[in-house]
This record gives C-alpha cells, structure tokens and sequence, in this order.
C-alpha cells in the first residue's frame, strides 16, 4: 500500500508541474503577444508623425527661405509670411524628434527671424545659436547668429574647425580620423545669405567711442557726439605706401604676426567652405566705396548720421609727408586724411587697412559694426538703427574692379587699441585752429618723428584692462556703500593694471579708482601717494 501512495503521489506532482508549465508558457505567450502589439502600434504612430514631418517641412524650408530672401535684400517680410511661420511653428513642435538635424537647424532659425519680427531679440539670439551648433554647415545659420548677436551687443560666434582628440590607441586613433573625416565642414553649406563672417571684426564690436571732431580734407567738419549720433566709417590705406613708413617696432611686430601657427579664434580657416576671394568685387576699394555712398545717400535727409571715409597711412618721408598723401578733396565721401595736421584722426594713423573694412558706432557711442562694407548686414543694422529703408535690391550691382596690389593683410592681424580723444581717461579732441588772416607764411621745417600720446597695447591686452578696471570699481564702490565690504580684490586688480599697464589711460583710471577707496582702507593697504597720482 505505501508503494502504491507513493507512486501516485509522484503521479500527482508531475502532473500539477506538467499543468503550472502550460499554463506559464500560456500567459507569457499572451503577454508576448500583447506587448508585440504595443510595439507594433508605436512603431506605426511613429511611421506616421515621420511621414506628417516629412510633408509638412518642406512649407516650413520654403517660408524660411522667402523671409531669408527678404532679409538678404534688406527688405521687410510680409506679415503674413511671418504669422504663417508662426503657424507653421506651433503646428510641428511635435514633429522635432523626427526631423534629422539640417531640418531641425532649419526649424530653429525659423525661431529665431520669427522671434526677431515680433520684436523678441533674446528668442532671436539663442534659436540661432542652437541652430548653429546642431548644424555647424549651415552659413545661414551662423550669418543670423553673428546679426543678431551685433545687435544686441553680444560678441558673436565663430565657427572652427574641431580637431581629432589624439588617442594612443591605434584602432581608436584610427576610427577618430574616419570620423572626423567624414563629418561636414563648419559653414560650408551655401545658403541664402551671404556675408564674409571671417571678416567680421569683433573684438573690436562693443568698443566705446567718445565725442570727436575730424576736419575733412576740403576743410569740411564732421562732429559726433555719443547719445544722439551715429557715425559711419570706411577705412582704408594707399596702395603705394612707401617701404620706409613703418618703424623698426612695427617690422618686428609685423615679422612675428607673419610666423605661421594655428590661431584657435580663427579656427582653420583653409577649413571653412569656399571663402571668396580677397580680390573679388566685394572686398575692394571702389566697390566698398560705391556702397558706402549708396548708404550715405540713403540717410541723406537723417543728419544725426554722420559718413566719412579715413586714410590711415602713414607717410614715409615726413620732409614731404604732405606730398606723398593724395588729394581727396573731391571725393563724394568725405574724407579725413588721419596723417595730415589737425585732421582730428591722428590716432588712425599707421592703421592696418589695406583690406578696407566699415566701421558703424551707434547712438549710444559703441560700435556695432566693423567689416567689409558689402552684402546685406551692414544695411541691415544701419536699418535697424536709424530705421531709414535701404533696399538693396533696387541698388546697381558693383563692377568688377581693378585688382588691387600688394599683398593682402594677413587673416589674424589684430588693430592699435582703439583709444582716442573723448573716451574715458583721455582728453576731449581739441578743435582745428583757424588760421590767422594775413599770416606770413612760414618756412616748412623737417618734422620730428614724435612719440605716440599713449602706448599701443593689443586688442587681447585692452579687454584684460578693461576686465581689471571693472572688477577694481565693483569692489571699491561696494566698500564705500558697505562699511564692512574689504575692497582688497579691487585694489588687488587696480594695482595690477599700474603695473601692467604704466603710463596709458587704464593706468589714469586705475589711479580715480584707488582715490576713491575709503580713507580706513587706504591706510590698511598702503595705498601710496604714487599710486595715486599725487
């Protein structure tokens, strides 16, 4: 009997397993099946939000393009190409995730001009930056980017070339190269917009401007003053500029700037995509002229907007210094030679500008604009700023002009700082004399080679004293508001800008700056009379 218990017990367990198995491959089937069933219908949502993404980009690339069409004219888009943009925003917010990334710098930069014609700059400046960085081909997302950032006083981006991260592995190293080989070039995809970005000076945007006074060549004055003017400058040298004008300095200066190296602002500029040409018909003297004066003679009638055209060379022989420079007195520009006496632009002179480049100061007294006076960017922000229309589309096309010789400039050449009379720490520019009526005339002697008003310093050095100078004012003028607020760190930095920056305006700042710390901390830090000027 217990044989017989026992064997159909054993019976019973292999049955009760025989059926929990049966029953647990019947439900994960089920379970199999419904999760197939999920799967299959999310796959197929996503198949068709692809679909819907590719049916309704191209009305929202096509939108694009016509405003960008507008914008490369300088002209205003329609209403209703921007209220169907916006449209075409809302409606494919959605859609982001299935678009690959040109389209999503495309829906981007629709953002950016939509938000910019609805009169939101901070939307305008951040979707073009992210346009450019999700597509670092596309020029017409970088030249957006660059215009929007000028206006708003923003420095803009660049962009460069990325190079490999060197790896000791070999097959790692090697798998790098491929894929950097093979990833597009930064702004190497033509667009609509065209603008040299790499000519964009803009270490120099944002730099202040004081009151100022030149005399013109046919004895003409032009005044600006900050807080209600804007001045537009084209600069530019003589080509036949004698081998004797630069001093040995500046030949050194010169040689080093020649020395061939990597410049990582600049990125790889040989790597950017087709550049055009130094002397196509944008970049040279006359076409740069013609369209200056197509400016000029559009804010003809605003005459808070002031034009003029500076020489900035530097005469070789300073016995015939006033013969070696041409006569401009009959240009339809007005135009300063910085070299000749009381010409209010003496601190142009010796200027590198043999690529001629414009310069746009804005009625708050810095400068918006400096590069190649040429395609839509610098119309546009002087639209932008005076509010005059400037449609460049009914303006003649420059012809082709006469090459230009000499060498060109090299690419990263950096400018005199830009300090002169009516800028804090210098003093106001001084007015021409009159002459005297029946003077006797006076016997030319040999001009003196003079020392420069103040010693130039590097665009890199100017902003590191500019850096200094406003952390030196935060923490003084904090310790004269709180009694407890030590401004070591600001006379830390004062000193440090007398040291590094002796006998220049920074240095004259510096100096205001330490007179005005507190009389208990002056004595805590032996603040000397030296340091403060007296």
């Amino acid at each position: 009997m217990n044989n017989k218990h026992r064997n159909l017990i054993k019976r019973a367990v292999i049955y009760l397993f025989l059926a929990a198995s049966a029953m647990t491959s019947t439900v994960s089937a089920g379970e199999n099946n419904s999760r197939q069933g999920r799967t299959s219908k999310k796959d197929l949502r996503k198949e068709q939000m692809r679909q819907e993404a590719s049916k309704s980009f191209p009305e929202l690339n096509n939108t694009l393009t016509t405003i960008l069409k507008k914008v490369a004219k300088n002209q205003q888009p329609e209403a209703q190409t921007i209220e169907r943009a916006c449209q075409l925003l809302e409606g494919n917010k959605r859609n982001g995730w299935a678009y690959d990334d040109k389209q999503k710098a495309a829906y981007m930069l629709l953002q950016a001009w939509t938000g910019f014609y609805q009169d939101n700059p901070v939307d305008a400046v951040r979707w073009s930056m992210r346009a450019c960085k999700t597509n670092e081909a596309s020029q017409d997302a970088w030249i957006s980017q660059a215009l929007f950032c000028v206006l708003n006083d923003k420095r803009p981006m660049k962009p460069r070339q990325k190079r490999p991260r060197p790896n000791r592995r070999r097959p790692r190293h090697t798998v790098d190269q491929a894929e950097f080989q093979s990833q597009p070039k930064p702004f190497s995809e033509k667009g609509v917009l065209e603008f040299d970005l790499m000519e964009l000076r803009d270490k120099v945007v944002r730099q202040p401007f004081g009151r100022l006074k030149f005399q013109a060549a046919d004895h003409s004055q032009i005044e600006f003053a900050p807080g209600g003017d804007i001045l537009c400058i084209l600069f530019w040298q003589d080509d036949n500029k004698p081998a004797d004008t630069v001093d040995e300095s500046e030949k050194a200066n010169r040689k080093q700037d020649e020395t061939p190296a990597f410049d990582p602002a600049m990125g790889m500029g040989m790597e950017l995509g087709a550049a055009p040409s130094p002397d196509s018909a944008k970049t040279d003297l006359k076409a740069q002229r013609k369209y200056f004066q197509i400016l000029m003679e559009a804010c003809q009638d605003t005459s808070k907007v002031k034009f003029l055209q500076i020489n900035t060379t530097r005469p070789g022989n300073p016995q015939g210094s006033l013969n070696e420079l041409p006569d401009s007195s009959g240009e339809p520009i007005p135009t300063v030679v910085a070299a000749q006496p009381n010409s209010g632009a003496e601190q142009f002179v010796g200027w590198e500008a043999e690529k001629p480049f414009m310069m746009i100061v804005g009625d708050e007294g810095r400068v918006k604009y400096a590069g190649t006076a040429a395609d839509f960017m610098p119309a546009f922000i002087l639209t932008a700023l005076t509010g005059v229309e400037i449609d460049l589309d009914k303006q003649e096309q420059p012809v082709a002009p006469e090459q230009r010789g000499g060498p060109m400039p090299d690419e990263r050449m950096e400018f005199p700082p830009m300090l002169m009379p009516g800028m804090p720490g210098m003093p106001p520019a001084k007015a021409p004399k009159p002459s005297e009526p029946n003077a006797p005339a006076r016997e030319q002697r040999p001009a003196a080679k003079q020392p420069p008003d103040f010693p130039t310093q590097s665009v890199e050095d100017q902003l590191r004293a500019e850096n200094l100078l406003r952390a030196a004012q935060m923490h003084i003028e904090e310790s004269r508001k709180l009694r407890a607020k030590n401004p070591r760190k600001g006379i830390e930095a004062a000193r440090q800008v007398l040291k590094e920056f002796p006998g220049t305006p920074f240095a004259q700042q510096a100096r205001e700056l330490l007179r005005r710390v507190p009389d208990r901390w002056k004595k805590q830090h032996n603040i000397t009379d030296e340091e403060l000027g007296y």
